[in-house]
């Protein structure tokens, strides 16, 4: 069949053009079909979302109203001020829900939900009316009264939260049903797509297997025989589409064969696609042939380099010129993998691996050399790379201070130090043998305890995953200490790296410097026992004096003074006491401190209870003794005048950390109180005025003072910046 280029043709991508085209159609019908219904679903979703977060909200508004159940019962039972606290808490988040709620509610939700907010309100307004009750006699009925309608609101609030609930449920579920609905009709109406397109494609498939897979077939086993020599096949042309032509094309091509079965261009095709260097010379070495890969490197024409002499481009090391060895090398029939260098068009030696090949026709005549060659310039870079490497490597062994020694995993010595070697005083020659054993023998000579020494070498080369640090003493006085870890590469174990440093001198110096240490702290223990005995003698003078001294303002002063004094005395015997000599632990400070001022004013103290929360907190001098003294004014201060006419109360001390790297320290208690007119700065009291000086100027912290319940000084100051006194 004869085919022309104004032959008409419905070709193969018009056809599959039009079956998409009509498989496209399909969709969009349907898809305009069910645009409707998807606008529906969307709105169902999108309703669907304020219900669930009304569920959510109304669970945290249950479980929040159970939590205000529980702690009205704790006020009743316990009647905290911290019980109040979480109930106003309690009532500030159940608003808080309610108000979220309302956003996203309809119409119909919202008289339930002001029905919540309005039993909410009745609740707070009843339970703020019992707490201002005093509870006498007198009231009892009626915080009873008030008791019971507290709970029968809880209980109403409850009935109005499952009444909204449910209400919520139901919406949810008829929103689920209907999209359950819409989701079944879009399901149907994809189903119909689906056994529609399938129709339509199997249609297509069986189109596309007669008109383009059949004869793809043929062409395929035409090909075939081709390949196997039969260049007689000829291809049936039964369309005019590209197939068609694809055919004509064939058959033309296998006429084509017939008449010569390899071409100039096809062995051509082959040089350019080669990516080694290729040159194909004549046995006299005048250049023929090359490819584009050689002419690519070197950065030659092709027509450059035809007609030119080999030695033009090989480039002998030993004469430092252009090869004249080419006529010699071309008389071996082959010579593969030379090291040589090609000499680029500017003058650039580029290295290459280079084989060479001599050509014979039929008759045994030689034709030409076939120089094959590859560029090995990364390799030749990786391997000055590698040499670098061992030269750094060698001059970082001698240079460092250790002693190296490498063996193998047989424990033959494949590298030492010069280092290694003078610490050990081994001659070069033993090393040099290679010999583990030979090196072991004049080590262990050295060795207090050789037996030791060997069973650790045996232990390791069993381990050769195993590393190791330990100290050897050596009968000379000398002390090194040994590292030993395994050589690998990757996950391969070669052998083991034995480094030893001699730390003689050091562990002389720690020596001297661990004994005077031990002195000074000697020195520093007695001066603290000094100081405390000093200030003891103190203290006994003015309570010697006191015996002597008939007025009582005069010895309450004297007095007061003694136990200033006796409060930084016990800081010096608190740290006389320590193992650490910087620094107290504050728990048994403050224990001591404030039983000698109950032991003081044991007339006021008798019917006082002392309340302490310390924590674990270590401070040093520079803090200890500003506390201790503001601990001794305050706590005088409240057994003095805070219960007049011997009541009862309680004294509470707090000390806590209260970040990371602040403290604070608060005196209370529940006595009769500082006037409200009293300026504690400014007041004439000489006690309250050190107590200032003190938190202000000695510990640069904040001092306030609060008259809730009694009196509370509290304090606030930064611990050390670097955290080492707070435990």
């Amino acid at each position: 069949m004869k085919m022309t280029q104004k032959s008409f043709r419905l070709s193969i991508g018009i056809k599959i053009l039009l079956g998409f085209s009509i498989l496209i159609f399909i969709y969009l019908g349907l898809g305009l079909l069910s645009y409707s219904k998807m606008n529906e679903l969307n709105v169902l979703a999108e309703q669907s979302v304020p219900l669930s977060y009304r569920i959510t909200s109304l669970q945290e508004f249950a479980i929040s109203l159970e939590t205000l159940d529980r702690d009205i019962d704790k006020f009743f039972i316990a009647n905290y001020k911290e019980n109040q606290d979480e109930v106003d808490n309690d009532f500030v988040k159940m608003r808080s829900i309610i108000k979220l709620i309302e956003i996203n509610a309809d119409s119909s939700s919202i008289g339930n939900l002001q029905e919540m907010e309005r039993i909410l309100s009745e609740i707070q307004l009843n339970f703020n009316y019992l707490v201002d009750l005093e509870p006498n006699s007198t009231n009892s009925k009626m915080i009873n009264e008030k008791r019971i309608l507290v709970y029968d609101l809880i209980n109403t609030e409850r009935q109005k939260h499952r009444e909204l609930l449910l209400e919520t449920t139901n919406k949810i579920q008829v929103n689920v049903v209907d999209q359950k609905m819409m989701i079944s009709d879009l399901i149907k109406e994809f189903l119909i797509l689906g056994i529609s397109i399938l129709v339509f494609g199997v249609l297509l498939s069986v189109i596309t297997s007669r008109s383009i897979s059949r004869p793809i077939d043929r062409l395929r086993m035409a090909a075939s025989e081709i390949g196997h020599g039969q260049f007689n096949v000829n291809i049936p042309v039964q369309s005019n589409d590209e197939v068609g032509q694809l055919a004509f094309a064939f058959n033309k091509m296998t006429r084509e064969l017939q008449k010569t079965t390899v071409s100039k261009e096809y062995v051509e095709n082959i040089f350019r696609s080669m990516f080694d260097l290729l040159v194909v010379a004549t046995p006299e070495g005048i250049i023929q042939t090359v490819n584009k890969t050689i002419c690519d490197l070197l950065g030659y024409r092709s027509e450059e380099l035809v007609g030119q002499s080999m030695d033009r481009l090989i480039y002998d090391e030993i004469t430092h010129s252009e090869s004249s060895n080419s006529n010699e090398l071309v008389k071996n029939d082959s010579i593969i993998n030379l090291e040589k260098y090609y000499i680029a068009k500017d003058g650039k030696k580029i290295p290459v691996l280079l084989s060479m090949s001599n050509m014979y026709d039929n008759e045994g005549n030689n034709l030409g050399v076939v120089y094959v060659a590859r560029d090995i310039t990364e390799r030749k870079s990786a391997d000055e790379a590698l040499k670098s490497s061992l030269s750094l490597l060698n001059a970082t062994l001698e240079s460092t201070a250790d002693g190296i020694l490498v063996v193998d995993r047989n424990g033959h010595i494949t590298r030492w130090n010069q280092k290694f070697a003078d610490m050990w005083q081994i001659p070069e020659d033993v090393l040099s043998s290679n010999s583990d054993e030979q090196a072991l023998n004049h080590v262990l000579n050295q060795m207090v305890n050789p037996e030791a020494f060997l069973a650790k070498v045996r232990e390791l080369y069993g381990q050769p995953e195993a590393s190791s640090i330990d100290q050897l003493y050596l009968t000379g006085g000398r002390i090194f200490e040994r590292y030993s870890q395994p050589q690998r590469i990757g996950k391969y174990i070669l052998g083991r790296v034995w480094s030893f440093r001699d730390i003689t001198e050091q562990r002389r110096s720690e020596d001297k410097i661990r004994k005077s240490l031990d002195e000074k702290e000697v020195l520093l223990k007695e001066i603290h026992h000094r100081v405390k005995n000093n200030m003891q003698i103190v203290s006994s003078l003015l309570d010697h004096q006191t015996q002597h001294i008939k007025d009582k303002n005069v010895i309450e002063i004297f007095t007061e003074s003694q136990n200033r004094i006796a409060s930084m005395a016990l800081v010096h015997e608190k740290l006389y006491q320590s193992k650490d000599l910087a620094k107290i632990d504050f728990y048994d400070y403050i224990n001591d401190l404030v039983a000698n001022l109950f032991q003081s004013y044991v007339e006021n103290s008798g019917k006082i209870k002392l309340n302490m929360k310390i924590e674990n907190i270590q401070l040093d001098i520079d803090l200890a003794i500003p506390c201790g003294l503001i601990i001794n004014e305050l706590v005088t201060n409240s057994l003095k005048y805070a219960f007049p006419d011997g009541r009862n109360g309680e004294i509470k001390i707090v000390f806590r950390k209260t970040d990371e790297n602040m403290l604070e320290l608060a005196i209370s208690d529940n006595g009769i109180g500082i006037p409200l007119d009293l300026d504690f700065r400014k007041t004439g009291s000489l006690g309250l005025h050190l107590v200032t000086i003190l938190a202000e100027n000695q510990l640069h912290g904040k001092i306030n003072l609060y008259r809730n319940e009694g009196t509370e000084f509290r304090i606030e100051f930064k611990g050390k910046n670097d955290n080492t006194f707070l435990s």
